[in-house]
This record gives structure tokens, C-alpha cells and sequence, in this order.
């Protein structure tokens, strides 16, 4: 999670931290006014923290970088699952190990997703490198290689403002965790963040800003286009010719390269992604709407809130028909995923409640 601040007290309180380890010292002259100012780069653990310096040698910036996950298990990895809590933990260690002022650290482009158990699916068993071989494509963007890696995808270039990344996490931690499927957005700019009030570190604390980035990553992933290999299709179904070319790349390729406006992308596109999601769910297994749910389900538990299993709610929004568990909070929507979120907010009360009209709970945005 990378942060940046210009809070003086915090840029001195982590400097002169005895824990960070020197790695180096880069001097760089100014192109325009022949100044130099110079970067000071520490480490712990898995964090990097650069100082910049102007040719005062006065500290203007401090950059912060490396996996929130990865820091809460002391630097080893973030193959594992990690809660809300475990996440506010690791930001309260920000301020009592290094003495930053999180309300003062402004967040860069960041990378936020979920690992998936395959094994752990409720109804089928996946295979984590046959998904990543048979993930094509997200709008108009194909997936490609990261860094050449083979268990590795990551959507578009460096130039989209969002970039998807589908990946192995057991072949990175093998020893940690197995077929394991890491679903992740990753972020080049914070724009869109920031418009939803999400700008400083310690509004991470606010469990709904992890909703958002939640509802955000549940809606990239369902515009991926991932074909389902368990299809199994009929010897003389009439679907024969097309299943061969939705599984080809180059077939996607083409066809997005065709498309030569909004309109045809919406027609055409759309229409084979319609096609190839409705073959899946009636001679496959569903593979990418159950990766959505499981990705919803697993998020909003380690979040620690209710989630779409333990309740219903109508399309309509005027009657809420389910049972929670109490004291605890509920997440709500107004459509079941992947249908349009309008209304996102809690609820907390001590009762169970049934069949109560929405409008009448004590409701927050």
C-alpha cells in the first residue's frame, strides 16, 4: 500500500528510525535550474521508505511502499486471508513503530484484490493454471504475460487507469498456501479514489471505503472474459463451431480490433460475451460467476460483515426479508451482484429483523 507525506514530524520520527535499514543514497540534478537533490532509500521488512532531499539537505518527502499484507506477517508473504481488523492492526503499526501521522500520508496508486481457495469452492474444484490459461480478455484490453511470468496475467498497459491482474499466488508462495487464484486491481492512478473520498491513509479505516473498493473490484472482474473450460458440449450441438473460436485469443483480438466504435464494441463484443457466459452456465460450471461470488463472499467475511448468503432483499428496495445475526453489521445493496449497485450502506441494531421496510432501518451511506 504506498503512501507519500510532507508532514515534517513524520518524515523525522520514521528517519531516524533505528529499524530501517540503508540500502542507498541517488543524487539528481535538476534539468531546468542544475539543482541536485538526492533520495535516501531504507527498508524494513518488506517496506521501502524513500526520503527526499532537497540541495538544502532539507527532508521534503517521504515515500512508502510494500504489501500491508505482507508487513502484518512480519514480511514473509500474503498468501493467506486477512481481516479488517488484522488490516487496522498493521496501520496502527504505521504510527507505533514509526511514528507516522497516517491522517497526514496521502495514498498513490494502490493494488487491492483477494486470493481465491480453488479447493475451498463450495460446489466445484478448480484448477488455478488452467483458469490463468483460459483468462482472455477485460473490455478491450487483452491480458498478457506480467513480466513475462507464465502463472502471471495482467490486463492492457501501463497507460489504462485500472489494470487487472489474474495470477498464481501458490506458485509465488508454494509453501504457504495451493491453488490458490489472485484476483487484483491494479491502480496508475488515484483519481477515481480520491472523487470518493478516499485520499488519506487513515481513511482506510472506514470499513465502507473497503466496500467501495470492493464493489469496484466485483465489477472488473465481471467484465473479464474467461472461458469456462469445463464446458463439456453435446457431439451435435449447434455451438460446436463457435466454443472453438471463443476459446482462441485471437479470435477476441480480432474482434475487439473490429469493433470500430461504441457502438459495434457494444453489439458485437457484448453479444459473444452474452453467448460464451450463457454456454457456461448451461454446459459448464459457471467458472466466472462462481469466482465473483466467492470473491464477494470471502471479501465481506474477512471484512467482517454480513454477507449475500445470510440474507435477501427484493429488486424494489421496499422490503428487506432476512435474519442477521445481532450486533452484527449488514452490508446491503439494492440488486443482487452483478445487477447495478445504487445504495450502499449499514445497518446495526440488537434485534433480528424480518420483513422490515428498508426505508425504516437506522440506515448510513
Amino acid at each position: 500500500m504506498p503512501f507519500k507525506t510532507s508532514d515534517e514530524v513524520s518524515m523525522h520520527n520514521a528517519y531516524y528510525n533505528p529499524l530501517l535499514e540503508f540500502v542507498s543514497k541517488t543524487e539528481v540534478a535538476n534539468k531546468t535550474t542544475s539543482e541536485c537533490y538526492y533520495y535516501v532509500k531504507t527498508k524494513y521488512l518488506n517496506l521501502s521508505f524513500v526520503f527526499m532531499f532537497n540541495y538544502k539537505n532539507e527532508m521534503q518527502e517521504l515515500t512508502v511502499r510494500g504489501s500491508i499484507h505482507t508487513f502484518y506477517n512480519n514480511g514473509l508473504h500474503n498468501a493467506n486471508r486477512l481481516t479488517f481488523e488484522q488490516f487496522k492492526t498493521s496501520l496502527d503499526k504505521y504510527t507505533s513503530i514509526f511514528g507516522i501521522d497516517l491522517t497526514k500520508c496521502k495514498l498513490l496508486p494502490l493494488e487491492n484484490g483477494t486470493n481465491l481457495y480453488l479447493n475451498n469452492f463450495k460446489n466445484h474444484i478448480y484448477n488455478v493454471d488452467e483458469i490463468i490459461e483460459n483468462t482472455i480478455c477485460v473490455k478491450r484490453n487483452m491480458f498478457n504475460r506480467n513480466a513475462g511470468i507464465d502463472t502471471s496475467l495482467i490486463s492492457g498497459t501501463s497507460k489504462n487507469e485500472v489494470r487487472i491482474k489474474f495470477y498464481s499466488k501458490s506458485a509465488d508462495y508454494p509453501k504457504y498456501c495451493t491453488d490458490t487464484l489472485r484476483t487484483e486491481d491494479k491502480l496508475s492512478k488515484i483519481r477515481g479514489l480520491n472523487k470518493k473520498g478516499i485520499v488519506f491513509v487513515s481513511d482506510l479505516y472506514n470499513i465502507k471505503n473497503h466496500i467501495i473498493l470492493l464493489e469496484k473490484h466485483l465489477e472488473n472482474v465481471s467484465n473479464i472474459v474467461l472461458f469456462d473450460y469445463t464446458i463439456k458440449m453435446p457431439k451435435k450441438s449447434k455451438y460446436l463451431k463457435i466454443i472453438n473460436e471463443l476459446k482462441n485469443p485471437n479470435y477476441w483480438k480480432k474482434l475487439i480490433k473490429n469493433c470500430k466504435n461504441s457502438k459495434e464494441y457494444n453489439t458485437k463484443y457484448n453479444e459473444k460475451v452474452k453467448l460464451l457466459n450463457s454456454l457456461s452456465k448451461r454446459y459448464g460450471t459457471n467458472l466466472l460467476q462462481n469466482i465473483i461470488q466467492e470473491t464477494e463472499k470471502q471479501s465481506l467475511k474477512d471484512l467482517g460483515v454480513c454477507n449475500f448468503s445470510t440474507f435477501k432483499i427484493s429488486k424494489t428496495l421496499k422490503n428487506a426479508l432476512f435474519v442477521k445475526p445481532k450486533n452484527a453489521p449488514l452490508y446491503i445493496w439494492c440488486t443482487p451482484y452483478p445487477y447495478k449497485v445504487e445504495r450502499i450502506g449499514f445497518i446495526q441494531c440488537n434485534t433480528d429483523i424480518k420483513n422490515t421496510s428498508l426505508q425504516s432501518l437506522p440506515y448510513n451511506h
